[in-house]
């Protein structure tokens, strides 16, 4: 390719003022260079090049020394059930896809310090082998941050515990957490390189860093840190616009120590960040590390999606340069249990919902959209034609139609959370109340990562009750087990009136319920949110201009130790046609004779909470949309009897429904 007529091409194009459009992100206007692009050389040495499997020269990739495009695709192994890792992969494979890229979970690698899971379906190794084993190449993305709209993005809460804690920095107590995990994960991928006979030909070097700090030494430590634990493959970075006429290339440029690549969904951001790559070295390739075929959800704002030809003109625009691409997502999975992300924009917090279908190629369930044909006929024809390589292998049928449903499941008992909070085994007393984090509670010392946290204390009578701090998540605030306030992070007035009790009782019992919706995963250059994601209560509560001084704290994390001690237990109470609206446990049993298919819970009529069936948590739902369904993998379901844990914090209904086809929408009911 004549890279000094695509350069003048793009040059052309682009001296202009663009306005770029990405959907739920505001607005974000930027100039490109008008002056005719040059290399320029690296700050204090010259650009990176690759000595490793995957090198490059003159703009081209080459793999094991033969002309490589690297055409890939993201699947999070975490967010898949590995009964369906196959599956997602030959669907990858067939769309002409020659490259998985995998983000890595720390925070469900290391739950706690030293505390390592890579089993089931963390089980990182089996995955890449299964990558291997189908023809496919890997891109790993090991973080420590990963983004992703994962929870934290993907730092661990007990981080945290730390007071003076700065993520993503030299900051030693961060540095030190990060070696540790690294120097365990990366046993588990060491001799999976490609150098060793493996699958892995690229690995990130962070992620996204520039969009979120200048210090270049973090990178450079681990670079090193990578290095040090074996790591000989291409190293990368990747980054996209932040800012008016600001990118993170800009802002932490790191080109000297690995090749730096872009992300984007808007063909005309890709341009202006092709320019500034393409001045680095006259050696770098264009690669797009994260091409953004849809959109990720709110609670509370509309589904997000991206059309076909908007997708099939980006791609088609990417791959008429001769870039490298990797679809993100090519299938998105869920945010199973409680890991979903959150953001803080212009109006505040706002959390991500269960279903990570992104609107990509492959839905949640596995179903082959619209986009997936798109892209396999453009890469047929555009890519692999040219490599006289235009035969691909079909992909995996799926179809809903052997989808189980409708299946009508009967909701027989419950458990208040007066007593709910008994199954706690160590409630902590305190003179305050205590963040999740922040809590001793495990043997190690630690607090809690996930879930809800139950404060509690003894009143003599009523009054101003004032928090002294704003709340960090959603509150919601009993006297004698009635709800009298809901405050989220939203709200600014955090003083309310407490009626004096009705009866003759001396005191009153005043609880708050916590509930983590989700550590912000996202932060831009010189906002310190990710550093204050402690979650629960962490300041103090006054009565009367009176600090309240005895508490008692129930961490409620809904860990399987914790509902299996509910379920041995035999209080249960008969539901029978009562309408609760305080948050209470529900149990229910449905019997499947043999079709163990997939299927999709739908929660229309119930409030706020979140699903276990046969103890896997399905995720959170809430009836503001815009997700209205679950999606409930069949591998998790048993013939015979079959079991659901509901919690919900605001209503109650005597049943719920499985059903062949979600509801990713509210407005499509």
């Amino acid at each position: 390719m004549d890279w000094h007529f695509v350069l003048f091409v793009l040059s052309s194009i682009f001296c202009v003022q663009c306005e770029v459009n990405i959907p739920g992100v505001p607005n974000r206007r930027f100039l490109v260079p008008t002056e005719y692009p040059k290399a320029t050389q690296a700050p204090n040495g010259l650009p990176y090049v690759s000595n490793a499997s995957l090198s490059f020269r003159k703009r081209q990739f080459y793999l094991d020394g033969k002309p490589f495009q690297l055409l890939g695709g993201s699947i999070h192994y975490f967010r898949v059930l590995p009964e369906y890792w196959r599956d997602r992969l030959m669907k990858l494979k067939a769309c002409g896809l020659n490259t998985v890229t995998i983000y890595v979970s720390w925070n469900l690698h290391e739950v706690y310090p030293g505390e390592f899971d890579f089993s089931g379906r963390l089980n990182l190794r089996q995955f890449i082998q299964l990558a291997h084993e189908l023809g496919l190449y890997v891109s790993l993305r090991p973080g420590p941050y990963i983004c992703a709209e994962w929870e934290f993005g993907g730092l661990p809460g007990w981080l945290l515990k730390d007071p003076h804690m700065v993520v993503r920095s030299n900051y030693p107590g961060y540095t030190r957490a990060v070696e540790r995990f690294f120097t365990r994960l990366l046993q588990e991928v060491v001799d999976l390189q490609f150098s060793r006979g493996g699958p892995i030909i690229a690995i990130q070097v962070e992620n996204e860093f520039g969009s979120y700090s200048d210090e270049v030494t973090h990178l450079a430590f681990l670079k090193q840190l990578l290095q040090k634990n074996g790591i000989v493959e291409m190293f990368f970075t990747s980054d996209g616009y932040v800012a008016y006429n600001m990118t993170g290339l800009d802002r932490a440029p790191f080109y000297k120590d690995a090749l730096p690549t872009a992300n984007f969904n808007d063909i005309h951001q890709g341009y202006g960040l092709f320019l500034m790559i393409l001045r680095m070295s006259e050696n770098f390739p264009l690669m797009v590390t994260e091409f953004w075929a849809g959109w990720f959800d709110y609670w509370g704002r509309g589904h997000n999606t991206v059309s076909v030809d908007v997708f099939s003109n980006t791609l088609k625009s990417i791959l008429a340069v001769g870039a490298s691409v990797n679809l993100y997502m090519f299938h998105g999975g869920t945010n199973f249990g409680f890991t979903n992300g959150a953001n803080m924009e212009k109006d505040g917090y706002h959390s991500d919902v269960t279903s990570y279908d992104y609107d990509a190629l492959v839905s949640e369930d596995g179903q082959l959209t619209p986009k997936y044909f798109a892209a396999r006929n453009l890469i047929r024809t555009m890519s692999l034609s040219a490599q006289d390589n235009a035969s691909l292998p079909d992909p995996p049928s799926t179809n809903r139609d052997g989808f189980l449903g409708p299946v009508k499941i009967q909701i027989q008992s419950y458990i208040a959370l007066r007593e709910l909070i008994g199954f706690v085994e160590t409630p902590i007393t305190s003179t305050s109340p205590v963040c999740m984090e922040d809590l001793v509670w495990k043997d190690n010392g630690y607090g809690q990562n996930f879930g809800y946290i139950y404060y509690t204390s003894r009143i003599s009578h009523g009054g101003n009750l004032t928090f002294t701090g704003a709340p960090t998540d959603r509150n919601e605030i009993f006297v004698d087990d009635v709800t009298l306030a809901i405050h989220d992070v939203h709200d600014t007035n955090v003083t309310l009136h407490i009626p004096a009790s009705s009866s003759n009782r001396q005191e009153m019992e005043l609880g708050i319920l916590v509930e983590n919706r989700g550590r912000v995963n996202y932060a831009l250059f010189s906002y310190n949110f990710l550093n204050e994601q402690r979650k629960g209560i962490n300041s103090d509560i006054l009565l009367d201009d009176q600090v309240i001084r005895h508490w008692k704290i129930y961490p409620m994390d809904f860990s399987d130790a914790f509902i299996n001690r509910t379920l041995a237990d035999g209080t249960w109470t008969t539901l029978g046609d009562i309408n609760r609206s305080s948050p209470t446990l529900y149990r229910g049993r449905f019997d499947i004779s043999s079709n163990k298919a997939d299927t999709f819970l739908w929660m229309t009529d119930w409030c706020k909470g979140f699903v276990l069936i046969n103890g896997f948590n399905l995720g959170r739902y809430w009836n503001v949309g815009p997700l209205m369904t679950l999606y409930v993998p069949g591998t998790l379901l048993k013939e015979g009897q079959n079991e659901i844990l509901i919690f919900d914090q605001h209503c109650s209904h005597t049943s719920v429904q499985l059903r062949k086809t979600p509801v990713l929408s509210k407005d499509s009911l």
